[in-house]
């Protein structure tokens, strides 16, 4: 008897890294209201909206979220090796070293 070919399984979609897009400030600029995004000349923004106006876009640098001029940046392309999270003002503030406790001392040993 005939047994019928399995049916087509559809193929896995491969991983792919989400894209950042990333912009260099090329100008100093201080918040001028609240919720505007202050930086200095050479910061990395992370773009992370761009259709607020045709100006301003929404980025994040340092942990802080805010609106920026996108006029006092530009593009930015990191080197080939360098990863985000390796771009300093990305990382993440570190976090303190855990405490170690003292070694727990063996009653066998004088």
């Amino acid at each position: 008897r005939d047994i019928p070919p399995p049916p087509d399984k559809p193929l896995p979609v491969p991983y792919e890294e989400p894209k950042v897009e990333l912009v260099q400030a090329t100008h100093k600029f201080t918040a001028l209201e609240p919720g505007d995004l202050s930086f200095d000349v050479g910061d990395v923004i992370v773009v992370l909206e761009k259709d607020v106006d045709d100006d301003w876009w929404v980025g994040s640098l340092n942990g802080v979220t805010g609106i920026f001029p996108c006029n006092f940046t530009k593009s930015y392309v990191p080197e080939l090796g360098v990863t985000i999270d390796t771009i300093p003002n990305l990382t993440p503030d570190p976090k303190p070293n855990p405490i170690t406790p003292d070694p727990i001392p063996n009653p066998n040993t004088n």
